[in-house]
């Protein structure tokens, strides 16, 4: 019996291991960091500009509404572009690259889902051709901006998921 269990414990060693991807070099890791600070610019700009033209063109009439969720949008971007900025300029964390990236990515999904809230503050109390508008732009803006921060895969999918999970709500 122990024969056996060492037998196949031999053959499982030897068994070849899943396919892995080999991980990148802490010089590469750190380019695309640099790669994503550089373009975040303007996935953040896009989505300052989508969220301006919604709150003046197609949701003029619901005031409040808009108010409300164009506070929570520029809070977030203003908490987005301090920690780009600070970064880029060489301010303290600039020495800490992987540690500024989690905290950017961290502050991309919750600014991804101030933007997709939109789809919920201000589609429902808007006529339905406003409202389609509504969520076409915020997808629009959503993909647009997450495309931009495709530099790191984790900071796509944090400004994408959150925000596609309010609009299909």
């Amino acid at each position: 019996m122990k024969r056996m269990v060492e037998a196949s414990l031999a053959l499982l060693d030897n068994a070849p291991r899943a396919a892995q991807r080999p991980r990148l070099s802490r010089a590469a890791q750190l380019h695309l960091i640099e790669t994503l600070s550089r373009w975040s610019a303007s996935g953040l700009a896009i989505v300052a500009g989508v969220a301006i033209f919604i709150c003046v063109a197609v949701a003029r009439d619901l005031e409040l509404r808009s108010l409300i969720w164009i506070g929570l949008v520029f809070a977030a971007l203003v908490y987005c572009r301090t920690r780009r900025k600070d970064f880029r300029h060489g301010a303290r964390i600039a020495s800490h690259p992987f540690r500024w990236r989690a905290e950017y990515t961290s502050a991309l999904s919750v600014l991804s889902a101030a933007v997709g809230s939109g789809g919920l503050l201000l589609a429902p109390a808007a006529p339905s051709l406003a409202a389609t508008e509504i969520v076409a732009l915020l997808t629009i803006a959503i993909l647009s901006a997450g495309l931009l921060h495709a530099a790191h895969a984790r900071a796509a999918a944090a400004m994408i998921l959150p925000g596609f999970a309010f609009l299909i709500a």
